[in-house]
């Protein structure tokens, strides 16, 4: 009997060990990653909710872009996109989600104004030391790929905002293909016009306002364009830099992230536009 309850106590240890929720290490509180079999890396830095036993970041006087903001389904649009291209080609682009939320630490900031705590320079670490993994790996790979900085604003018309800084990061699709890869029917902008999302163009067009559906506003051009132009992520790790990948920064309007309905429509035509502007920059592209 003795050896019986011996048995029953160890059975029930046992069940109740292996029965219990496996908690993260704390990396994955950090962030969220994951490898892919595409040349496409989608980068999400401001849409982390989770806090660290920590003061969030306490100078916004010292810096002019500083927020502490979320880009609210930012996430939710990247595992959309995700789930979507993994429908149609049974691959997956590489993923990476900031998990920490924005207050603490901002990666798309240069150090100096992303973090005022160790353990907030830690998660942004982790996140570039990522970011330039899966960028090297992305270029041993393929030989050329395109990286996607995905964020969400609410204080301009367009639905999408196109970030290169003028083209720059984009450097290594326009020397192959010229500017029409960044300007022309080629370039990501003019494929999401042609599914009827305003967005800048080669030139400036008047666009319904978002508020007065009666009246107009002009859109500048993606020439003209200053604000949404590309940050520091971008900026680090576009095809100008020589480690990098052709980079663009994706700025959506809230009025298609909050309704889940649009989001899975937007999330759904980027899937297959991404696929397409692939196949723009696959062609004449050469190992780095």
């Amino acid at each position: 009997m003795r050896y019986f309850f011996l048995f029953l106590a160890l059975s029930l240890g046992a069940f109740f060990l292996f029965s219990l929720p496996s908690f993260p290490r704390a990396p994955q509180k950090y962030l969220y990653s994951q490898k892919g079999q595409l040349p496409l890396l989608i980068s999400v830095p401001h849409d982390g909710g989770n806090t660290l036993p920590i003061p969030p970041r306490r100078n916004p006087q010292k810096y002019k872009d500083f927020l502490s903001t979320r880009d609210l389904y930012t996430a939710n649009l990247a595992k959309e996109i995700h789930l979507y291209l993994r429908r149609m080609t049974r691959k997956s682009p590489y993923l990476l989600i900031q998990l920490v939320h924005r207050k603490y630490c901002d990666p798309n900031r240069p150090p100096q104004r992303a973090y005022e705590h160790p353990l907030a320079k830690n998660v942004y670490k982790r996140y570039h030391q990522t970011l330039q993994r899966y960028i090297k790996e992305i270029r041993q790979k393929f030989g050329y790929g395109l990286l996607i900085d995905l964020h969400g604003q609410k204080s301009l018309p367009a639905d999408i905002y196109l970030g290169t800084q003028g083209g720059k990061t984009l450097r290594s699709a326009i020397r192959r293909h010229g500017r029409k890869i960044w300007l022309g029917k080629q370039s990501l902008s003019h494929l999401l016009h042609t599914r009827k999302y305003t967005t800048p163009l080669s030139k400036s067009y008047w666009i319904p306002h978002p508020r007065k559906p009666s009246q107009k506003v002009l859109l500048p051009s993606l020439l003209s364009q200053k604000k949404f132009n590309g940050g520091f992520i971008v900026q680090n790790y576009g095809s100008h830099r020589p480690n990098g990948i052709d980079a663009i920064q994706l700025e959506v309007h809230q009025r298609l992230r909050f309704s889940k309905k649009k989001r899975r429509q937007l999330a759904k035509d980027l899937a297959k536009l991404l696929l397409k502007f692939l196949d723009f920059l696959r062609a004449n592209s050469s190992k780095f």
